[in-house]
């Protein structure tokens, strides 16, 4: 039995951007994140990954996961990572480092721990493993995968925000009916990344009650928790919409197979 190398497709871009307000400089380090959304019963999931320079300048996408036999978390995690890597190298830029973070701690493990084992190479979503890998070894610059907890906004926050999203969607509905002009349509998604990055400049001084540890100040994230916050906003939301009205890809994105999987087998000698 042989390992044999895919056929891979032309070069297809890797998801939807919801929200561009990227900007990059050389030699500029860049930090990402990613998550994914699976519904099991419906077998429908989502990756959404955002790419930032700084707290003003990022970019967010999503993916909602086809060909694939079983929707499961761990792939959608790693749908996240892989398209991460396939958008920078779209965006051909020459970043100094690429930190990117994510809450699955085995996509993280084996985003970090290249495959050798014959075993490995075959396991269940090996296929992507083995990508992100071939990614990583052409990209002419180091990518670290970190952990970070996921779902770290509390009950308030999720319910602040379902709040302000509905207000939101009847105001559009209200503009629409007064006017006959096309009215712009925020996702929830687009407006979580622009909300979650709408942070106070470093050098402000924080309000008093925050200074002091006042009970019930609003709580401020560290930037790999805002991002993937926000993934985890898009995913959901790119999932959600699918089964509500029926999403689909409008174009045609990168699709399996993948550069550097090595996912098909040849018995024999051939």
């Amino acid at each position: 039995m042989k390992l044999g190398m895919c056929d891979v497709t032309e070069p297809r871009p890797p998801g939807f951007v919801l929200y561009d307000g990227f900007k990059f400089a050389d030699n500029q380090a860049i930090t990402s994140g990613s998550d994914g959304s699976v519904y099991y019963e419906e077998q429908v999931a989502a990756a959404a990954w955002l790419i930032s320079t700084d707290k003003d300048h990022h970019m967010g996408a999503c993916f909602l996961l086809s060909s694939v036999n079983k929707v499961q978390a761990y792939r959608s995690e790693l749908e996240g990572v892989f398209r991460t890597l396939s958008h920078l190298e779209e965006l051909n830029i020459t970043p100094s480092e690429v930190v990117h973070w994510c809450d699955n701690e085995q996509s993280v493990r084996n985003t970090r721990e290249r495959p050798y084992h014959a075993s490995a190479m075959i396991a269940s979503d090996a296929d992507l493993v083995l990508a992100i890998h071939h990614l990583k070894s052409v990209l002419p610059y180091p990518v670290d995968c970190r952990h970070v907890y996921g779902h770290q906004d509390d009950d308030k926050r999720k319910a602040e925000r379902e709040e302000k999203t509905r207000k939101q969607k009847e105001k559009q509905a209200k503009k629409a009916m007064l006017s006959p002009e096309p009215v712009q349509d925020l996702s929830a998604a687009e407006e979580s990344v622009i909300e979650l990055f709408s942070l106070r400049n470093p050098e402000e001084e924080p309000p008093e009650e925050e200074r002091k540890g006042v009970s019930g100040a609003p709580r401020v994230y560290p930037p790999e928790v805002q991002i993937n916050m926000a993934c985890d906003i898009m995913a959901s939301d790119t999932s959600k919409a699918h089964l509500e009205s029926g999403l689909n890809a409008s174009k045609p994105l990168l699709t399996l197979p993948y550069a550097g999987s090595k996912a098909m087998l040849r018995l024999g000698n051939r």
